[in-house]
């Protein structure tokens, strides 16, 4: 039915209710008039004679309470004086047809000799079959010194009748108006309203399914209906109107919480329309619920890092990895990132103690993960100590000493007096060069993370270049195994007794060092027999201690 029916309807009711007046009062004047038409005069109960009223019949307001009055009074009056015990009623109930003005008054023909004692007034509505009226006849007994003839009806029974007339036309004018009222608050009803909505909403009727599903959601039954709320909130979708609709869904999800038809829509039609705020909130709500699995292809993934967190001895430089379209955010403070935390746009570099990163990760449109914690312990290690290139004490002057185990970022720094090197002192710049002298040289190393190694000291001799001859370097090699007690001064070995007997082999060039190659033998009664081969630096002095692997000679300082 469509919404100009029921208009159309209430215009029709309303004339019918102005005819069913004007009806109404034509007929009570009628009824009247015909009396008037047979007796210009009336008699009293006197016998006198009395003029009657013209607008007697017609339907006007009246003082019920004083003609109620009037007619019981009028009865009473009448059983005293014709010893009668009748009292009767008159009830007019159900009146549901507009066609109850036509009812007939039945009256007494005085031109037929019918007026007779205890002659009836009859109320009928027999034309209208669909009215039911209940009638109660009340007997007026009129009669005046037991005179078998009745003169005619008074002027009060006349008032009775117009008054019965005009209070039926109020009755049924109070029926029309209920059953107008009736019609009304049907229309206002869930029922209806809730009918009329979904036929215009599968008529794709949106607007006009709106106003209808708003009448029956503002009830208690409305509130309960999931189908009615999940019609109206796309309705709302359908015309543009995404806030309302998404209020619909919400209170849909608050009356049944996990009804996962209405969660999917609701999260759907956020995502559709940007509200990531929303789908925050959501996911917050039922992310441990039974129906967390609707939320999967909302959820945004926590970030990842380019290092496992962990224990570290060196700084880590941190990258933050998160799904495409995202934005991170992150903190290294300890507190929660939001939208306003550090963006990350390049590495995050941890150089030491503990630190704790926390990351979230932020899509297009502003749906965030959970948040990540990343921890990771920086323990830095110092430096170890400076290793320099050279073995001997002796340097030729010119040479220059270079540290063997300089890392990227590492700085050295040295003294050539004994005295402890620090940053202040003299800076390591690809190696040392000495004047020609005796130093005690002290060398440390501050790495990157401005810790310092160890210090690494040397007693060199530096001299201007020179070759030693060979009994010069033989006497080196002598010294050298009396410092460590392989021989005595007198030539002997110390254990044995036996006498050392130094031979001379050649001058060569062993592991890159020119030097003198010196074969020593144990010589006793019994003969003599290799102990080992040395060799002396022609141009340093150094002593070594030379081996021969099938052929292949090498040396290391001795």
């Amino acid at each position: 039915m469509e919404e100009k029916d029921n208009v159309d309807i209430d215009e029709e009711m309303a004339k019918s209710l102005q005819r069913l007046v004007e009806e109404e009062t034509n007929v009570a004047k009628a009824s009247v008039g015909n009396n008037l038409e047979d007796h210009n005069t009336q008699y009293n109960e006197f016998g006198n004679t009395t003029e009657i009223d013209i607008n007697l019949g017609a339907t006007r307001f009246i003082d019920t309470d004083s003609i109620n009055a009037k007619v019981i009074s009028a009865v009473h009056n009448d059983t005293i004086n014709n010893n009668s015990t009748n009292s009767n009623s008159i009830n007019s109930n159900n009146i549901t047809n507009n066609n109850s003005a036509n009812g007939n008054i039945i009256n007494t023909n005085r031109e037929n000799n019918n007026y007779k004692k205890n002659d009836n007034v009859i109320i009928n509505n027999k034309q209208n079959p669909h009215q039911d009226i209940h009638e109660h006849t009340s007997e007026l007994h009129h009669a005046k010194n037991n005179d078998n003839h009745t003169i005619g009806l008074s002027k009060r029974n006349k008032i009775i009748i117009a008054s019965i007339g005009g209070v039926a036309a109020v009755v049924l004018i109070i029926g029309i108006i209920i059953a107008v009222v009736i019609h009304n608050n049907q229309k206002s009803s869930y029922h209806y309203n809730y009918e009329m909505g979904m036929t215009l909403y599968k008529e794709n009727n949106y607007m006009d399914a709106i106003k209808h599903f708003e009448i029956a959601f503002d009830s208690t039954e409305g509130k309960k209906n999931l189908d009615m709320m999940y019609a109206l909130s796309e309705a709302y979708k359908n015309t543009g109107n995404i806030d309302k609709a998404v209020e619909i869904l919400e209170t849909a999800l608050a009356y049944n919480k996990l009804n996962e038809r209405t969660l999917s829509s609701l999260l759907k039609l956020c995502y559709d329309n940007k509200k990531g705020e929303k789908i925050n909130k959501i996911i917050e709500e039922y992310k441990d619920s039974k129906v967390k699995d609707i939320l999967s292809e909302y959820i945004v993934e926590i970030p990842t890092t380019s290092e496992k967190p962990g224990d570290f001895d060196e700084a880590v430089e941190l990258m933050l990895l998160a799904q495409d379209d995202c934005t991170i955010y992150y903190t290294v403070d300890g507190s929660t990132p939001t939208n306003n935390s550090i963006r990350f746009t390049d590495s995050i570099k941890i150089e030491k103690d503990t630190v704790t990163v926390k990351a979230i990760a932020v899509n297009e449109i502003g749906v965030k993960s959970e948040v990540g914690e990343f921890k990771f312990t920086i323990d830095l290690k110092a430096p170890e100590a400076p290793v320099l290139d050279i073995e001997d004490t002796n340097i030729e002057l010119g040479t220059k000493i270079k540290i063997k185990n300089l890392l990227e970022g590492d700085k050295a720094y040295y003294t050539i007096d004994g005295t402890t090197p620090s940053t202040y002192s003299l800076s390591y710049n690809d190696g040392i060069e000495l004047e020609e002298g005796r130093y005690v040289l002290s060398v440390i190393v501050i790495n990157k993370h401005n810790l310092s190694s160890t210090v690494t000291r040397k007693n060199i001799t530096v001299k201007d270049k020179t070759e030693y001859t060979y009994n010069e370097a033989l006497n080196f090699l002598k010294k050298r195994m009396q410092e460590l007690n392989i021989i005595e001064s007198n030539g002997k070995f110390s254990v044995s007794g036996e006498t050392a007997d130094f031979v001379y082999q050649t001058k060569k060039e062993i592991s890159g060092i020119q030097m003198y190659y010196i074969r020593l033998d144990k010589k006793s009664t019994s003969g003599s027999k290799v102990e080992g081969y040395y060799g002396v630096g022609v141009s340093n002095g150094q002593c070594y201690k030379v081996t021969d692997s099938e052929g292949l000679l090498s040396a290391v300082v001795y």
